[in-house]
């Protein structure tokens, strides 16, 4: 009829989910070129790697630099940095690498992200690390300016520190980088359904499965939708003149219910 039935989003979910688990080609490229970030930032021994950070970083950083330039799939990984950030976990420890305007430290994102004249009013080089402003464990700004209380409600509370080495860590049960948590940052997870039971099994007929799935969503091109226009909008089985909807096909037509196996369930 020229109308998509089902979103390609809902077909690409689970059957739990109420979808057909077909893969989603675009999603699933995004998931890679997530693990492409992930080397960037935890893995910087790769070729690849190397060749990054010296040709399109330049002694920039990943969470900060410009992405609008260079070629279409360095712009395509650039734009997913937020999306990755979520699944990463800072913990600073007493090495001081992290940077303090550029790192994601916070949660919410880089500083320089949300104050980008930060620098200039705190009196803080942009290439500052984050020990600049840590002293005995707790906030040190040196500035005065009112600009510093705009910073610490953004900030909240530090971190906790730790003894040892700066690591990013996954904020994951494995601790590593993992296809199916990314992929869940791009498709949240969708309430469970009960009909999927009806939908799986080796000996479920393929194209009856369908039909029944169109027909659990309510999907089926009845003649009570709107795009049926100039059509006969009455059940071609029914002689009363009822509209053809969903319920009226599976649970409220007379004729099913004297066929045989009805009669004889009835009596």
């Amino acid at each position: 009829m020229g109308y998509a039935k089902v979103a390609w989003v809902q077909i690409c979910r689970p059957i739990d989910e109420g979808g057909l688990g077909i893969p989603d080609i675009a999603a699933l490229n995004r998931t890679l070129m997530c693990r492409h970030l992930c080397e960037l930032i935890i893995d910087p021994s790769s070729i690849w790697v190397k060749w990054v950070l010296q040709y399109r970083l330049r002694n920039k950083s990943l969470w900060t630099v410009n992405v609008t330039i260079g070629t279409w799939s360095w712009r395509k990984i650039g734009r997913l940095r937020m999306h990755l950030s979520q699944l990463l976990g800072y913990k600073v420890g007493n090495e001081n690498t992290f940077l303090l305007w550029h790192d994601v430290w916070l949660a919410k994102g880089p500083l320089l992200h949300h104050f980008p004249r930060g620098p200039l009013f705190t009196g803080l080089p942009i290439d500052s690390l984050l020990k600049a402003v840590i002293q005995s464990r707790d906030w040190y700004w040196l500035a005065t300016r009112r600009h510093i209380a705009e910073v610490l409600d953004y900030s909240g509370t530090l971190p906790p520190l730790h003894q040892g080495e700066d690591k990013v860590l996954w904020r994951n049960t494995i601790g590593k980088f993992s296809m199916q948590d990314t992929d869940r940052i791009f498709k949240p997870p969708a309430p469970k359904v009960a009909s999927s039971a009806l939908l799986r099994g080796k000996f479920k007929t393929p194209r009856c499965s369908f039909i029944l799935w169109l027909s659990i969503l309510g999907r089926l091109t009845t003649m009570d939708k709107p795009w049926m226009q100039g059509t006969c909008k009455e059940c071609i089985l029914c002689e009363d003149q009822q509209l053809e909807t969903h319920d009226h096909l599976f649970f409220s037509m007379p004729i099913f219910y004297s066929m045989p196996a009805y009669s004889k369930k009835g009596g």
